[in-house]
């Protein structure tokens, strides 16, 4: 089978087909990282909101302008909770609990947001470019890639399975879920698992029929150069670990 091979003088960089800046995804990846050694380091709370405001710059340069400001208000608003619950625990013990909860959301949202910044705002062309620029194996690329295309896909046929119940009269939203838990599994939930197994089905079956799984090198349309704004990004990003941040 003849490779088709892309010509350089037909590849594009990243940041001349778009109006807006977009980093790296090796740099977004390099965030995710970071975001998960902070939650098992356990860094401190003014660490965790310089985490949280960095991993949301690939959000608000890529145009999710709602997602980069609301996740870092979340996390204010967990950093929020936590601070009461400890404040008044005497006066009021049964706040422990909401605390407590608002203690685990801080701690888990920093890598919730890395995560977001590192697949929301990169096509899965730049990813899998990335991906295999890193060398990381097939085990891992192929899983991302059907994971990326995934809960977008989940989450279309979720509406469409809310609006073919309403046009049947069949109200299986908001607190229908909670006061009709039987009639929402029977009527969402099962139709949903159905479409998912069969969603990941085809995903995993386009990504190998478009090459992923091949052995020798493969070409790619995106240029992925490191600039200076991505290595600037890199060593920002690393800042939160450092132990007097903590």
């Amino acid at each position: 089978m003849t490779e088709v091979v892309v010509p350089r003088e037909t590849r594009v960089p990243i940041r001349a087909t778009r109006g807006v800046l977009h980093f790296d995804p090796r740099v977004k990846l390099a965030m995710l990282v970071v975001a998960n050694m902070m939650m098992f380091l356990h860094v401190g709370p003014y660490a965790g909101m310089m985490g949280v405001l960095l991993f949301s710059l690939p959000m608000l340069c890529g145009g999710k302008i709602a997602l980069g400001m609301g996740m870092p208000a979340c996390y204010a608003m967990c950093l929020g909770v936590d601070w009461l619950a400890a404040a008044v625990a005497d006066a009021a013990p049964w706040l422990h609990v909401p605390g407590a909860l608002a203690a685990g959301g801080a701690m888990m949202l920093p890598c919730l947001i890395a995560g977001m910044s590192a697949f929301a705002t990169t096509p899965p062309g730049e990813l899998v470019a990335a991906l295999r620029r890193l060398h990381l194996p097939d085990a891992v690329v192929i899983p991302a890639i059907v994971l990326l295309r995934f809960f977008p896909t989940i989450a279309r046929d979720y509406r469409m399975i809310r609006c073919s119940m309403r046009l049947r009269g069949i109200n299986v939203g908001g607190w229908a879920m909670l006061c009709h838990p039987m009639r929402s599994l029977e009527y969402v939930l099962v139709p949903l698992l159905m479409n998912a197994a069969n969603a990941a089905h085809d995903l995993t079956v386009s990504a190998l029929t478009k090459g992923l799984g091949r052995r020798r090198a493969t070409s790619s349309s995106a240029m992925l150069h490191m600039q200076a704004i991505d290595w600037a990004m890199l060593a920002l990003c690393c800042l939160p670990l450092i132990p007097w941040q903590a």
